[in-house]
């Protein structure tokens, strides 16, 4: 505390030794947060290295749910220097992106087409979600495919292209009950129904 009668010299005085210091805050050992361990280091290395489509905010997320919280600038910081580029530095890869997506979920659906002849055909489509990849594109010649000859069908589609999907997609249309149903459960494939009038 000072007076106003203080002499101008003795102001500066104390301004000066009041701007230097010390302040404990600014020990060397007080600043800042502790260092990264070598091994949460480790950790966003690997999950990088097996994820390669994840960014810093999705590695972030996922350490959250191990119970280690790590800012993004940190994460990105430590794939830098492990030689990643975690702003997509990197051109996009697009073989490498069907690589880890292939065979993640084949949506399957039903659509008629009317012929030049007036007559209607049922088309199956099976289509690749992830890869965009068409799978098959088969016709029935009828009004509508049962559920045999639509498990016979994407039967002869896995073989034919030597791939096996982890889950299928499907509305509720008749075509994927009965046969279709206990054949995915022989196959071990899981199966996911639409919301009812979802095309709609």
């Amino acid at each position: 505390m000072y007076s106003t009668m203080d002499s101008r010299t003795t102001l500066e005085k104390w301004a000066t030794k009041f701007r230097r210091g010390p302040w404990p805050w600014r020990r060397s050992k007080c600043m800042g947060r502790p260092p990264l361990s070598q091994t949460v280091k480790d950790l966003i290395i690997k999950l990088k290295t097996e994820n390669g489509g994840w960014g810093a905010c999705r590695i972030k997320d996922e350490l959250r749910r191990m119970g280690i919280k790590v800012s993004e600038p940190t994460i990105q910081k430590v794939l830098k220097e492990a030689g990643f580029s975690p702003r997509g530095g990197h051109p996009f890869n697009l073989e490498r992106f069907r690589s880890v997506a292939k065979d993640a979920i084949w949506a399957l659906d039903y659509f008629f087409v009317r012929t030049a002849k007036g007559t209607w055909l049922n088309v199956l489509l099976v289509v690749d979600l992830y890869t965009r990849e068409l799978i098959e594109l088969r016709v029935h010649d009828g009004w509508e495919a049962d559920s045999i000859w639509t498990i016979r069908t994407f039967n002869q589609a896995m073989n034919r292209e030597d791939r096996k999907p982890e889950v299928v997609v499907h509305d509720h249309g008749t075509s994927f009950l009965g046969q279709f149903e206990r054949q995915l459960r022989v196959l071990e494939i899981e199966r996911r129904r639409t919301p009812i009038a979802l095309p709609l």
